[in-house]
């Protein structure tokens, strides 16, 4: 395989990377909107839920209960409380902003395009002067560089998502079983 020449080669790659770039970043855009709505689910679960287990906790309370409905009760109360608390925390894991953890040590002359590295510049002419002395195999790869990174942090949010939905599946389950409860109590 050869090395990318200046030119069409280079011009061909560079378009190829920003395209593989925004589609990385739209990809992100999915997951967080995909997430945004799995907690919506969530919270439309549990506020549901803290009515019914308002209302079981009273009957229990009121009657006398076999060990048996004691038992149950408690353990759906606790799995609930679980799966929302891990909910939260995987919702936190796809949501939370990601950080680049593939750079060694940036230089202020070759890193240009990551927003942490735009910002070892002292002064946005420092900035504006480095852009304009980089050539188009510097521009790949800045662009390489930030598709690798992008790729790891669709990767986590992917993974968080992939999670978060078994997670939300388990919790609709648990949710009918504590509403068939709440019927048959009532």
């Amino acid at each position: 395989m050869n090395g990318l020449q200046e030119g069409s080669d280079l011009e061909s790659a560079i378009r190829f990377t920003r395209h593989n770039f925004d589609n990385l970043q739209s990809m992100i855009r999915l997951a967080d909107a995909k997430a945004a709505g799995i907690l919506t689910v969530w919270i439309l679960i549990l506020g549901s839920s803290i009515q019914m287990g308002h209302q079981i906790f009273n009957k229990f309370i009121v009657c006398q209960w076999t060990m048996w409905n004691t038992i149950l009760t408690l353990i759906m109360v606790l799995l609930f409380v679980m799966l929302i608390v891990l909910a939260i925390i995987i919702f936190y894991k796809v949501i939370f902003p990601k950080k680049a953890s593939h750079y060694k040590q940036s230089k202020t002359d070759r890193d240009l395009m990551y927003f942490e590295h735009i910002l070892n510049h002292e002064t946005q002419e420092s900035y504006r002067q480095a852009i304009w002395n980089m050539n188009p195999s510097l521009e790949l790869r800045n662009l390489c560089d930030q598709v690798y990174e992008l790729s790891d942090i669709v990767n986590q949010k992917m993974t968080g998502l992939q999670s978060s939905c078994k997670w939300l599946l388990f919790s609709v389950i648990t949710w009918v079983a504590l509403a068939a409860f709440y019927i048959f109590i009532y």
